[in-house]
C-alpha cells in the first residue's frame, strides 16, 4: 500500500559516447594594457551539450602548431578573458574536451603591440 510519504527515485545514467561539437565563430577583442600584458577577451559560440570544459590555448609560433592550454572554462561558458603578453602575434583557438576527445574551434589572430 502507498502513502504520501512513498518516494519514487530514478537513477539516470548518461554516457557520453562521442567528442563535444566544437565551438564556433571565435572571436577577440583586444583590451588595456596592464604594462606587461594586455588583456584580450575571446567569445564563442558553444555547440555542445556533453563538453566537460574548454580549454583555451595560445600560440606564439603559427597559426597550426605550437598551442599551449592558457585558460580553461566551465561547461556553457562562452567568453574567456586572457592576459596575453605584449610586443607579440597570438594565436587562440578554443577546445570543447570531453572523454571521448576534444573539438576545436577556428583559430583568431590578436597582435599584441
Amino acid at each position: 500500500k502507498k502513502t504520501k510519504t512513498d518516494r519514487i527515485y530514478a537513477v539516470v545514467n548518461y554516457e557520453i559516447t562521442e567528442p563535444p561539437a566544437a565551438p564556433s565563430n571565435l572571436s577577440a577583442t583586444v583590451g588595456a594594457s596592464t604594462g606587461t600584458t594586455t588583456l584580450v577577451t575571446l567569445n564563442w559560440n558553444d555547440n555542445s551539450d556533453n563538453e566537460l570544459y574548454f580549454g583555451i590555448e595560445r600560440s606564439t609560433t603559427s597559426a597550426s602548431t605550437g598551442f599551449v592550454l592558457v585558460g580553461s572554462e566551465w561547461p556553457n561558458t562562452e567568453t574567456h578573458v586572457d592576459h596575453a603578453p605584449d610586443g607579440a602575434t597570438h594565436y587562440y583557438r578554443v577546445g570543447g574536451f570531453n572523454s571521448n576527445g576534444v573539438s576545436y574551434s577556428n583559430v583568431v589572430t590578436v597582435v599584441v603591440p
